[in-house]
């Protein structure tokens, strides 16, 4: 409880504690503090918003240095691709949202989302092309892994004769070797000991 009542009686950058701010005078502490300091004083509103709006003005800069490039605004009828479930689904700006950087989206099988605008990209291709041609690159990962499901058999056959390959090929060496590959020495002690 102390600690709060410290922190309410300490001044912010606009000269003023919080218990001023609510209650137009200082809060009593164990400091000893005088008489007039804790009487209520009138506060002018306006200085303190007009404080308050610089304070909030400076924080929105610094917070904006380090959040990225804005975004450009979408139109309505935009052809995207919009980032859901892992996967980019083609579809349109269906219409702005009322909340900031957020679209209406329609995608091709007639579902709508909402989006933040971080999580659509637009494009000029239409339909079902986009998923094909336009994000190959970005998603090469999903592509490898469904041809590899698709080719289970084939990838057997040859990941085993791959193995018996390196098998034939690999001499076996007396010492084993590390991975940075120093020579693995055994001790002396462990001569007598039969492997």
């Amino acid at each position: 409880m102390k600690a709060l009542l410290d922190y309410r009686n300490t001044p912010l950058d606009i000269d003023l504690s919080p218990a001023q701010l609510f209650l137009n005078r200082r809060l009593k502490t164990s400091l000893p503090t005088s008489l007039p300091l804790l009487m209520p004083q009138n506060v002018n509103n306006s200085e303190i918003i007009k404080k308050l709006e610089i304070r909030q003005r400076k924080a929105k800069t610094n917070y904006d240095k380090h959040c990225g490039p804005e975004l450009k605004q979408l139109k309505q009828g935009d052809s995207i691709v919009m980032y859901t479930d892992g996967k980019w689904k083609a579809g349109k700006i269906i219409q702005k949202h009322h909340t900031p950087r957020s679209y209406v989206v329609q995608t091709s099988d007639g579902r709508r989302y909402r989006r933040n605008r971080r999580h659509i990209r637009p494009t000029a291709y239409n339909g079902n092309t986009v998923e094909n041609e336009h994000f190959k690159n970005n998603h090469n990962l999903t592509v490898r892994k469904t041809s590899t499901v698709c080719n289970t058999s084939q990838t057997l056959d040859r990941s085993e004769t791959v193995a018996s390959e390196e098998n034939e090929s690999i001499e076996p060496s007396k010492s084993p070797v590390t991975r940075s590959g120093r020579t693995v020495k055994v001790p002396t002690k462990l001569n007598d000991y039969v492997k």
